[in-house]
């Protein structure tokens, strides 16, 4: 599949291709939205609940605001209060349910998700505090620290229970720090814990499932998985889960649950942009998102099993309206239609709405006309090119037909549409019109060509301004002594520009330089071809001479036909 890249910004293409995450073919089109702006200064993490069409977002353990809610478009819903110092949430796997750590009350609290209130708290013994919570196998397990370096752990509470208590089990202690965790959302009963933080140990496996609770890989003091690990997703079915590092030359890998052993990289970034999201949706397709510095891709969409991005987008810009992505800032709708990040804007937060992110984009199109001559008379032809252009990293030439239309009626195009062909440019293809004119208009008329797109090529369309004239006349005067004092004077006005003549119509004044009389002061010119004409008589006073009189003819000109002058001297 040929993945292509997604921007709400232009993207550099020298940023584009320092990113190791993209693949070749990749592509560039617009996001629908700009991301809506959050009421939050801090942010931890969030969870999407499709059921209520609700988002949750924890704003971290130095908050005393509660948990936000928003609408998937992020307009605010409420804020659930009570919640202070709440880190890590979760969603049931029936979503009816959201599970909140709160770092500062030791203890996990239960929200109806209908209802949007507190139902029940679980306290942790006193001097622990909640870290990351989970849901699996019918239990709520959370991390927390002691206070006691190694001393962390995992834990449980069990809800059915007539008074729940924190159960510890002992494969799950002796963390340096408590880590982050997460399960599997099927709940096969997969559980991951991963060392959080710069520097921290620890990756394993275990079957909740299982009673008493077994480990099935690794250990809390398993080496590092990387120098910085920021978050961590367990695929749907529980075989798989993957991590991002935020750490130079990191790599977003998935690993095997049963042996903790890499699976797939998923890519690298290179400085400035470092991994801090990852997400599953239902499917297995993954979003992973780094942060970075300057305008380029910072979240890339995998099918399942892949290494090469299907689409990658670009939310962060310097100065726009985008953000930094903030660590475990990426969210799925669990069938995959939308994906959301949390950016993060120094001050503030903003939530972006990715739609349709596994759905391969079409590669963004400019479209050019260019019209020669680019200045014809009424009923002159003019030869056009439309030239498409794939304006992505990797252009592929467009196919398909672009359609044309003037803005000005009466004009004739040799068809009224075209169909592109590649030409000599990389990613490029042309096709040509002819157009004439029937009227001149303005004097301006906008040629359009608009390319509708093919299976990998998006829509788009681009103008040429023809300058349209009036057709170019000459006026021919002659003069002949038909009585002593009488000369029949003709005028004839020929149509004299290229492309299609046509008989001038309308009037011709006469002048004279001497004391004569015409029998009328204007004609009516008439004819067939490219030239009409008219007659009138000149009559001399009694005593003066015809010898050196100028006679002039002037055409007015017509709807179709500029005006024009002769002259002829009487001898």
């Amino acid at each position: 599949m040929r993945a292509r890249i997604t921007s709400l910004f232009l993207i550099a293409a020298g940023m584009i291709a320092s990113l190791g995450l993209l693949s070749a073919g990749s592509a560039q089109s617009a996001l629908a939205a700009s991301p809506a702006t959050l009421p939050i200064t801090s942010y931890y993490q969030m969870a999407v609940d499709a059921a209520h069409g609700h988002i949750f977002i924890s704003q971290g353990s130095s908050d005393e605001n509660g948990i936000l809610v928003t609408d998937l478009t992020g307009q605010v819903v409420t804020t659930i209060t009570g919640q202070d110092g709440v880190v890590g949430i979760a969603l049931s796997p029936d979503g009816s349910t959201l599970y909140a750590a709160l770092s500062t009350g030791d203890a996990v609290t239960a929200i109806n998700t209908a209802t949007l209130t507190q139902t029940a708290s679980y306290a942790l013994p006193a001097g622990d505090s909640p870290f990351n919570v989970a849901v699996q196998s019918g239990k709520i397990w959370v991390s927390y620290d002691t206070g006691t370096l190694f001393a962390a752990g995992v834990g449980y509470f069990d809800p059915s229970a007539s008074s729940p208590a924190l159960q510890t089990p002992a494969v799950m202690g002796g963390w340096y720090a408590a880590p982050q965790i997460a399960a599997d959302p099927t709940d096969t009963g997969v559980l991951v814990a991963i060392g959080s933080g710069t520097g921290a140990t620890g990756l394993a496996s275990y079957d909740t499932a299982a009673d008493p609770v077994s480990t099935i890989a690794g250990s809390p003091g398993s080496p590092p998985v990387c120098g910085d690990e920021q978050d961590l997703a367990v695929a749907p079915g529980g075989s798989q889960f993957a991590v991002a590092c935020h750490d130079p030359a990191a790599v977003d890998n998935v690993y095997s649950t049963a042996s903790l052993s890499v699976l797939r990289s998923l890519g690298s970034s290179t400085y400035p942009a470092f991994p801090v999201a990852i997400a599953y949706d239902g499917a297995g397709d993954i979003a992973a998102g780094t942060t970075t510095y300057v305008p380029s891709p910072d979240l890339y969409i995998y099918p399942p099993g892949a290494t090469t991005t299907v689409n990658a987008y670009t939310l962060y810009t310097l100065g726009g309206p985008g953000g930094i992505l903030a660590p475990r800032g990426l969210a799925w709708l669990p069938d995959g239609s939308q994906v959301f990040g949390v950016l993060n804007r120094t001050t503030s937060y903003a939530l972006a709405v990715i739609a349709n992110p596994t759905v391969p984009q079409s590669d963004p199109t400019t479209t050019g006309v260019f019209c020669s001559p680019g200045s014809v008379a009424i009923g002159q032809a003019t030869s056009c090119t439309v030239f498409v252009t794939d304006t992505a990293s990797s252009p592929t030439p467009p196919t398909g037909v672009v359609t044309v239309a003037s803005d000005t009626s009466g004009g004739s195009f040799s068809s009224s549409s075209c169909t592109l062909g590649p030409d000599a440019t990389i990613g490029q293809s042309s096709c040509a019109f002819s157009y004439t004119p029937g009227q001149a208009g303005s004097g301006t008329q906008t040629i359009t060509g608009n390319y509708g797109g093919d299976g990998s090529h998006a829509a788009s369309s681009g103008q040429a301004a023809l300058t349209v004239t009036l057709r170019v006349t000459t006026t021919a005067l002659t003069c002949k002594q038909a009585k002593p004092v009488l000369e029949k004077c003709t005028a004839t006005v020929t149509d004299t520009s290229p492309g299609s003549a046509t008989a001038p119509t309308g009037t011709v004044s006469f002048s004279s330089s001497g004391r004569g009389v015409f029998s009328a002061a204007h004609c009516t010119v008439s004819g067939s071809g490219t030239s009409a004409s008219c007659t009138v008589d000149y009559h001399r006073p009694a005593g003066v001479p015809f010898k050196a009189q100028t006679i002039t003819a002037s055409y007015s000109g017509d709807s179709t036909h500029q005006g024009s002058t002769g002259s002829t001297k009487l001898t």
